[in-house]
């Protein structure tokens, strides 16, 4: 059974996968499809290792094969689709003229989560990480990390930054329209909570039982995730933060 969260950077991904980690019923694998990485358990490696090939608007069988490899070791798996990483077409989840990925991922019966955060505060979490160098993700000690001030926000960057994720939203929504797996989250939930919310939960418990596999529903999530939100305050680190959230409308 396969858990996809689809969303993009600095959204809350590491922190939903480690809701599921803190539990015994979900194992997260983080973001397979991202080429930039390869690692045991990658879609990348897969192909790597098995010398398979992409091919345009055809590859359920290998994404099959793929997630099957999977399974015989793990009953549940989460994944992060990240919509923004336009370096693979080919797999056509996020391509202009197709959402195959998405119609593949309804006809598996995954439980689909659109993870959404506030697009101006991922925008200059994004950008916050690239002028600091800071590692991005989450920080157990905050406070240690270095903090910049009278940083400005390019507001075309922003405002393309903005159309991208609104019209990769507005496809999932159509292509999971009336799909009873299908659960938007806001990050602001997990970010304040650290946890996953009922309702998501009880959705995954459901779809096991679609599936046929047993789980202690109390046990998807059973403690706090081991990292946290930044407490960095970026709307005071920007100096016209301000001026285009009240543009923003």
């Amino acid at each position: 059974m396969l858990i996809a969260t689809l969303s993009t950077q600095r959204s809350g991904t590491k922190l939903l996968a480690n809701c599921f980690k803190s539990g015994t019923v979900v194992t997260p694998f983080g973001e397979v499809f991202n080429p930039d990485v390869s690692y045991v358990g990658s879609f990348f490696e897969f192909m790597k290792n098995r010398g398979c090939k992409l091919i345009p608007n055809g590859n359920d069988e290998l994404l099959n094969n793929y997630f099957e490899s999977f399974f015989g070791l793990f009953s549940i798996v989460s994944i992060d689709v990240m919509f923004n990483q336009i370096e693979i077409p080919s797999v056509t989840w996020n391509a202009h003229r197709y959402l195959s990925f998405y119609g593949y991922l309804r006809n598996i019966r995954a439980v689909v989560i659109s993870l959404e955060r506030d697009i101006l505060d991922s925008f200059v979490s994004m950008k916050y990480l690239e002028i600091s160098g800071d590692q991005p993700h989450y920080y157990t000690r905050p406070s240690e990390k270095r903090v910049f001030s009278g940083l400005s926000i390019d507001e075309y960057e922003f405002s393309m930054y903005r159309q991208n994720v609104i019209w990769h939203r507005n496809l999932i929504y159509e292509a999971m329209k009336d799909y009873n797996l299908f659960y938007q989250l806001d990050y602001s939930v997990i970010a304040n909570n650290k946890s996953i919310p009922k309702d998501l939960i009880e959705m995954i418990f459901a779809s096991s039982k679609e599936h046929n596999i047993e789980i202690d529903a109390e046990r998807i999530q059973i403690h706090q995730p081991s990292i946290f939100p930044s407490k960095i305050n970026y709307s005071e680190l920007f100096l016209n933060y301000h001026s285009i959230r009240d543009n923003m409308g």
